[in-house]
């Protein structure tokens, strides 16, 4: 598996920065580590930490849980290894965005199931992919462009509809 190591250069001679394992989306079959690479670049200057960018095994090609055990395999390198990247091993957050957090919730759950839960500071997954579902959401109460993602025959909206408005107020 390749991995691409993300450390800003003004981290340069800082030591014990926080290390993130992060996950690309893509539904855990298609994408790979490079879509995100710019943008995790610029969240670990803003954050001031080190990223790994992991480019875990596709299915179908892969059958799971082998895009999972590459995530762990990577959460336990960087523990292993963290004072060689000036890292801290006991901030280790594991993430991913859609089928990435897929992807970082089975690593989650295989290392507890190895005793090695303590590798993990924090599981953040961005929009998660965490189950085979729709949502059911009333396509008349949404904008044109979000009526591709969302299930036509559907009744209730009122999930969307609360998240739509929280994030749209949540700036005044």
């Amino acid at each position: 598996m390749k991995v691409d190591v993300i450390k800003p250069k003004s981290l340069k001679n800082k030591k014990g920065l926080p290390m993130m394992c992060y996950n690309h989306g893509g539904g855990a079959v298609m994408f790979s580590k490079n879509e995100m690479t710019k943008a995790l670049a610029g969240y670990a200057l803003a954050f001031g930490m080190i990223i790994f960018n992991v480019d875990y095994r596709l299915a179908p090609e892969t059958k799971c849980p082998g895009g999972q055990m590459d995530a762990a395999a990577a959460v336990e390198y960087m523990y292993t290894n963290a004072e060689q990247f000036a890292g801290d091993k006991t901030s280790i957050t594991l993430s991913g965005d859609s089928g990435g957090s897929w992807i970082a919730m089975g690593a989650a759950i295989l290392l507890g199931r190895a005793n090695k839960q303590h590798m993990v500071r924090l599981l953040f997954l961005g929009n998660p992919m965490i189950n085979d579902t729709e949502s059911r959401v009333d396509r008349t109460t949404v904008p044109e462009w979000e009526k591709g993602y969302i299930n036509k025959d559907s009744d209730n909206s009122s999930v969307y509809k609360l998240l739509a408005k929280d994030f749209e107020e949540a700036d005044k």
